[in-house]
């Protein structure tokens, strides 16, 4: 038979066992939620923020462009300067784009990206704007698009992904519920079995001395396990004969 001892370590470590399992279980998950969230900072919002980027220098420039066109002299003396500008920070924006192909079809968008920008840079270097209109916004149109679809991949990408985290995220936290009314359940079953393994030899032992006391000596101390209290039942039956005999 398994001592009190052996019974108030097991159930001790059955206890840290659950509630090391419940803690592997949960930081695994948060784990690999935090990884799918990590996957979208990482890959694809930065795509999104250039691709932005890139449309925010190219409508300023085609307004400014417009301005120009209806016959703004102020602005067309100004205009070269702010081409310079227009593109420092639209090729800044087009390197990290081409340093960030994380989805299928990506690289092929971004090559065309350039090539399309390539032939508006051309275009404006010549001043195709002031003699050929039309030809200027049609390339502008075509430059815009190639923008726009990467914009686009990316974010039906982005949407994706995050609606495979919330799915992740209502699963898991399901499957947490279960496992953690089933710890509850395992814990409040221990909790209330660890005090009976260790009281009730006690409490017999107890109840018996009582009834001594009360001058009951016909029974002998007779615990039903076999533990540690054995020794003390051992020495309590000697006196107890001993006393009966004193007794009579």
């Amino acid at each position: 038979m398994k001592s009190i001892k052996t019974k108030f370590m097991m159930i001790t470590g059955a206890i840290f066992l659950v509630s090391y399992i419940v803690l592997v279980l949960n930081l695994g998950s948060n784990s690999k939620i935090a990884l799918q969230s990590s996957s979208l900072l990482k890959d694809n919002y930065p795509s999104v923020k250039y691709s932005f980027t890139m449309l925010d220098a190219l409508e300023r420039w085609n307004g400014m462009v417009n301005r120009v066109v209806v016959g703004d002299s102020i602005l067309q003396s100004a205009l070269m300067s702010e081409s310079k500008l227009f593109y420092e920070r639209f090729e800044e924006a087009l390197k990290l784009q081409g340093e960030n192909i994380t989805e299928t079809g990506e690289g092929e968008l971004t090559q065309i990206l350039d090539n399309t920008y390539s032939r508006f840079k051309a275009s404006n270097e010549q001043k195709v704007f002031l003699t050929n209109y039309t030809s200027y916004n049609l390339a502008y149109l075509h430059l815009r698009e190639s923008i726009v679809n990467i914009q686009s991949l990316n974010v039906k990408v982005l949407e994706k992904k995050n609606a495979q985290i919330n799915e992740s995220s209502t699963r898991i936290a399901n499957i947490q519920q279960k496992i953690g009314i089933a710890a509850l359940v395992v814990l409040c079953f221990l909790t209330f079995f660890l005090p009976y393994v260790l009281i009730n030899p006690v409490e017999k032992l107890t109840n018996r001395l009582m009834a001594i006391y009360r001058k009951d000596f016909n029974k002998e101390i007779k615990l039903e396990k076999k533990h540690e209290i054995d020794n003390l039942e051992e020495v309590l039956n000697k006196i107890l004969q001993e006393v009966k005999q004193h007794v009579k």
